[in-house]
Parts: structure tokens; C-alpha cells; sequence
């Protein structure tokens, strides 16, 4: 990840503004308490930007959990 988000701040991104992490373990599952976790990241971030599109970036099953 680290790699990738040095890339992302090369391209202008700056951490913790516009480049946002929301871990989520997924041995447990899916809850009311992520999505709406994940849905307060992505509005907040949306906000913090000048109410530009947010762009999400998952791997793994967190393809899924975004997806649901």
C-alpha cells in the first residue's frame, strides 16, 4: 500500500485529505457499523474536497463489501 500511495500523492493526492483509508478485517462479517463508518469516510472526504467525486479503490474482499 505504501507504494501505492506514494503514487497517488506523486500525482497530487495529499494524505489524509484526499487519500483516505477505511481498514476493515474481513474475517468478521459486514455490519451496520461499517457501512456506516465507510459512508460517513466518503461524504466527509467528499466535503473536505470542495464536493469533488470520490473515487473508492478496494482489493480483495473489500471488492465485495463496497460493491454490497
Amino acid at each position: 500500500m505504501k507504494t501505492l500511495v506514494d503514487g497517488l500523492e506523486a500525482a497530487g493526492g495529499k494524505r489524509n485529505i484526499s487519500i483516505r483509508g477505511f481498514p476493515y478485517d474481513w474475517r468478521y462479517a459486514p455490519s451496520s457499523v461499517f457501512f456506516n463508518g465507510l459512508t460517513s469516510l466518503v461524504e466527509a472526504t467528499y466535503r473536505m474536497n470542495n464536493k469533488t467525486r470520490v473515487t473508492l479503490l478496494t482489493y480483495s474482499m473489500g471488492c465485495n463489501y463496497v460493491l454490497w
